[in-house]
């Protein structure tokens, strides 16, 4: 069965050679895992992608915070997804 883009991260399997993502669902489960977990300027070519989840994690769990995660995330898929 042809597959949708590769399975990360990396793994052989025996009937396609490298693990595939077999549905959209996953596929697009996969994409926005990638998007919060990468850093700006992480990504080649692209500098701006990512949510930058780690800059956020000893923040204060205040108001402000929440509303700037949750702003980050909803730009970063509005552009990226």
């Amino acid at each position: 069965m042809a597959g949708i883009s590769p399975k990360l991260p990396l793994e052989l399997d025996p009937e396609d050679g490298i693990g595939l993502t077999k549905t959209l669902k996953e596929t697009i489960k996969q994409n926005l895992k990638m998007l919060v977990l990468t850093s700006p300027g992480e990504r080649l070519m692209i500098p701006e992608y990512g949510v930058g989840l780690r800059n956020f994690l000893f923040e204060q769990n205040a108001d402000v915070t929440r509303a700037a995660l949750s702003n980050t995330i909803r730009d970063q898929i509005r552009i990226y997804m």
